[in-house]
């Protein structure tokens, strides 16, 4: 409670700081400049205006090879459940203006995780929708201000473990470890969240090159799954231990964030963007609880881009999370992977963005 009370309080003193400092650059705020170059995965308050589309495709992973941290853990013996290890994934964001102060937005990603299980990686496919209204423009000393509303959802394949052999107790009597003639495999199929939620943005423009930016984010989750047997050598008592197994897999969430950030026009050609988020998960509905119960996520995140043209962009990013997917990816957690959750983790990655007014004929030609 107290680490919470502490950063909300930061927060709270990082919006006064911000208010008061708009009198020292008066000088810019009675012309504010229009808004961003690039909007791309930047969490403001700033739209495109009626008929303008961008759209950002980007690759983003950690490996052996793309782990300047040391960010990635491998565990032998595929003892890694959760999600360590190597990740890669597509993504792609997508925004248009409908009309003047009425945007809508779609961020999508097929993401492979190393959860350290023997069929290979789990593959998750991301969907992000947004219809985010305009509610006040920047004026003077006062931010401009939107709100949206959203979908997120992550549906899940290839979650399963391969079985050579099995130990324990069935039907009463135990079993050494006894190698299975046909080895037996659990698969997870239908893991999937879904959340629903509303955010609100602010945007202030100090300087034709420096603005900066804040969210607020409530979300109401609800994580389940399904199971799908290849039942092998196994006893039936087995599958009833893996089907209470999954039931942990099952809950609801309601989830709380807050961020800031700023973006800052280096040159005409090259914009740099950084973004800080908090995120605080309360659970509900748990048939067990993980020892080691962790609730917030700390999301660091930027990206510098060049722009040689005005309807192309190329981009450099990178990611870093204090507790991993934790509240990003919601239904990687359940008790049993709780604890792999509580380490740093991170990834870097590259872009394309493509700009285009089609509305060029009809509407006037602006962003803000």
């Amino acid at each position: 409670m107290f680490v919470i009370k502490t950063t909300y309080a930061i927060f709270i003193s990082f919006i006064v700081f911000i208010l008061s400092s708009a009198p020292v650059f008066s000088a810019y705020i009675d012309d504010p400049p229009p808004g961003l170059s690039l909007y791309m995965d930047i969490p403001t308050a700033y739209m495109l205006t009626e008929g303008q589309f961008e759209a950002t495709v980007s690759y983003r992973t950690v490996n052996d090879t793309v782990d300047v941290f040391g960010f990635k853990e491998d565990i032998a013996g595929g003892s890694n459940i959760g999600t360590r290890g190597d990740y890669h994934g597509t993504q792609g964001v997508f925004h248009f203006g409908l009309w003047e102060g009425l945007q809508v937005s779609y961020k999508g990603e097929l993401r492979n995780l190393d959860a350290g299980l023997s069929t290979g990686d789990v593959e998750y496919a991301s969907h992000d929708v947004m219809l985010k209204q305009n509610l006040f423009h920047e004026e003077s000393w006062y931010p401009t201000v939107a709100v949206g509303v959203f979908y997120r959802g992550n549906r899940a394949e290839n979650i399963s473990r391969t079985f050579n052999s099995v130990s324990g107790s069935f039907l009463g009597v135990s079993v050494p470890s006894t190698p299975l003639e046909d080895p037996a495999t659990i698969t997870f199929g239908g893991i999937e969240d879904d959340s629903f939620g509303a955010a609100l943005f602010t945007s202030k423009s100090f300087t034709p090159q420096l603005s900066i930016h804040t969210s607020l984010e409530y979300s109401r989750t609800i994580v389940g799954s399904e199971l799908h047997l290849e039942t092998g050598g196994l006893d039936v008592n087995i599958l009833n231990d893996f089907s209470r197994l999954l039931e942990t897999s099952d809950y609801m969430s309601h989830n709380f964030s807050f961020g800031f950030g700023a973006v800052y026009q280096v040159t005409k050609d090259i914009m740099f963007s950084a973004d800080y988020k908090r995120i605080q998960v309360s659970r509900s509905g748990q048939s067990e609880i993980a020892e080691k119960d962790f609730n917030s996520n700390n999301v660091i995140s930027w990206q510098v881009s060049y722009s040689p043209v005005s309807w192309f962009a190329m981009s450099a990013t990178g990611t870093y999370f204090s507790n991993q997917f934790l509240g990003v990816i919601p239904s990687l957690y359940n008790s049993r992977t709780a604890s792999k959750f509580g380490k740093d983790y991170g990834y870097l990655g590259v872009g394309i963005t493509f700009f285009h007014d089609f509305g060029a004929s009809i509407f006037k030609d602006e962003r803000f």
